[in-house]
C-alpha cells in the first residue's frame, strides 16, 4: 500500500494530467445549478488542479477562488479575469466566515480529513449555501468488456498496480464516496446522484472518445503508476527507449484481445457520483 499522491511529487507531469484527464460534462453543472438556491457572488473550487471546474464556474459567479495543494498544478491552470488561484488545503480555506455561496470539489474529496473539512465548509458557506463534491470511478471501455476486465486486473492485481494506490483515498473513491456524508447538524437536503453505477442506467457525463494511445497516456497520469515507476526504475516505457513498463504490458493485452491498435478510437466513460448539500 502506498501513501504517495502523484501530484505532490516534483517529478509529476502536470501537462499530461491536464491533457489526458477526463472533463466534467454539462449535465453535472446543470444539476448543480438547478440545486443551488443562493446567489452567484462567490464560489470556491477545492482541489481545483488545473482549473477545469473553476473556469466553468467563472461563467456564472462573479468571483471564483481555486485552491489546490500543488503549485505545479496551479502553474498550469487556465487563467480568467474573475478566477484567483491559491495554494492551500480544504480544511483551512482563506476566506471570511459565511462569505461563500458555493463550494465545489471535483475528484479530490476522497483525500480530505472529512470531519475537519465539513466543519470548515459550514464556516465559509453562507446560510443555505451549496456544497457539491463529484467523483468518478475507474475507467470503463464502453464497447469492450474484455478491455475493461484487463484494465481492472492491472489496477487491482497485487503483482501489478494494486499495492501502489494511495490509501485510504482510493478505497473511498472506488466505494463511490460511501461514508463521506455531510453531517445533519451542519447540512440538509443532501442528494446523491449516480451515473453508470449503483443501478443507474443514466449515461455518464464524464466520457471521452479518444485514440487508444491517449487512454494509455491517461493511465500514466495515475498515482498508482507514478508510484510503481518509483519502485521499478529498471522498467522504462518503450516510448522512452526501454523494454516496456507495466502500462505497455497492459495495452499489449488489450490490443491482443480486441484487435485495436494505438490509433483506434475508443469510447471510455467513468461512473460518477455527485453529492449535493445545503448549509443549515
Amino acid at each position: 500500500m502506498s501513501s504517495t499522491l502523484a501530484f505532490s511529487n516534483k517529478s509529476f507531469d502536470s501537462d499530461s494530467y491536464a491533457t489526458y484527464r477526463p472533463t466534467y460534462g454539462r449535465p453535472l453543472y446543470d444539476q448543480l445549478y438547478a440545486y443551488h438556491k443562493g446567489s452567484s457572488g462567490a464560489a470556491v473550487d477545492l482541489g481545483c488542479g488545473t482549473g477545469q471546474i473553476s473556469i466553468v464556474l467563472a461563467q456564472k459567479f462573479k468571483h471564483v477562488l481555486g485552491i489546490d495543494t500543488s503549485q505545479k498544478m496551479l502553474d498550469k491552470a487556465t487563467r480568467c479575469e474573475n478566477v484567483e488561484y491559491k495554494v492551500g488545503g480544504a480544511e483551512k480555506v482563506p476566506v471570511s466566515d459565511a462569505s461563500i455561496d458555493l463550494v465545489t470539489v471535483g475528484q479530490a474529496a476522497h483525500w480530505f480529513d472529512h470531519d475537519a473539512w465539513f466543519l470548515e465548509m459550514s464556516r465559509v458557506l453562507k446560510p443555505q449555501g451549496t456544497l457539491s463534491y463529484w467523483s468518478y470511478n475507474e475507467a470503463v471501455f464502453t464497447d469492450s468488456d474484455s478491455a475493461t476486465s484487463i484494465l481492472n486486473r492491472y489496477f487491482h492485481g497485487e503483482d501489478k498496480l494494486g499495492p501502489h494506490w494511495p490509501q485510504p483515498g482510493r478505497r473511498i473513491l472506488e466505494g463511490a464516496m460511501d461514508g463521506v456524508d455531510p453531517p445533519s447538524a451542519l447540512f440538509r437536503d443532501v442528494e446523491r446522484h449516480y451515473t453508470a453505477q449503483r443501478g443507474s442506467n443514466q449515461a455518464s457525463p464524464v466520457a471521452k472518445v479518444m485514440p487508444l494511445k491517449y487512454a494509455e497516456a491517461y493511465i500514466r497520469t495515475s498515482s498508482a503508476f507514478h508510484n510503481w515507476q518509483g519502485a521499478n526504475k529498471d522498467r522504462k516505457a518503450r516510448s522512452s527507449g526501454g523494454p516496456g513498463d507495466i502500462v505497455d504490458e497492459m495495452i499489449d493485452e488489450i490490443v491482443a484481445v480486441t484487435g485495436w491498435n494505438h490509433e483506434t478510437k475508443v469510447k471510455v466513460h467513468w461512473p460518477t457520483v455527485a453529492v449535493l448539500a445545503r448549509k443549515n
